[in-house]
């Protein structure tokens, strides 16, 4: 008896029969029905990205692990801007031979690419790589706050202090 999804269009995952589910079985499993051919897929399209994993901003390890998947999803909800889109072509090797085993679509008038416009625009004034003083404070008060309770949980030998300190963690 053959297993289907129950999201129609979506291939069923044999990974899902996997006694010990690991990030590696589910992995290899995706290989097996992604479509990928040994690359990267993107929607229908197939691309090489060994060379730029070095450079990647999240990291090498991630593009490495995902060679041989579909990371549609992946660089769709990862990329607000269309910078890593622009990048691309440099690495297109060919079409995909096979369709996606996923059914979800990223038109650029869809409801997915035309909200991410709509957030690229609200938040291209919001400086994300210098936190609010505000901010500051609120971290540094509660990791002084989570310290002096563990410390005062350890002298007292306090399981209701310990409990405390875990809260503010």
């Amino acid at each position: 008896m053959s297993k289907t999804s129950t999201v129609p269009g979506l291939a069923y995952l044999p990974a899902r029969n996997m006694t010990a589910a690991t990030a590696a079985g589910f992995l290899e499993a995706r290989r097996k029905i992604d479509g990928a051919e040994g690359l990267w897929r993107i929607g229908n399209k197939l691309y090489d990205l060994e060379t730029f994993a070095k450079s990647h901003p999240g990291g090498a390890e991630w593009i490495r692990l995902t060679k041989g998947t579909d990371i549609t999803e992946l660089f769709e909800s990862h990329h607000i801007t269309d910078k890593a889109e622009r990048l691309l072509p440099k690495f297109y090797v060919r079409e995909a031979t096979c369709p996606r085993s996923v059914p979800l679509t990223f038109l650029p008038d869809g409801f997915y690419r035309t909200f991410k416009r709509r957030a690229a625009e609200a938040l291209k004034n919001v400086n994300f790589h210098k936190p609010s003083t505000t901010t500051n404070l609120i971290t540094d008060s509660l990791a002084t706050a989570t310290f002096a309770l563990s410390l005062t949980a350890a002298l007292v030998n306090s399981y209701a202090i310990t409990v405390l300190a875990s809260e503010h963690s």
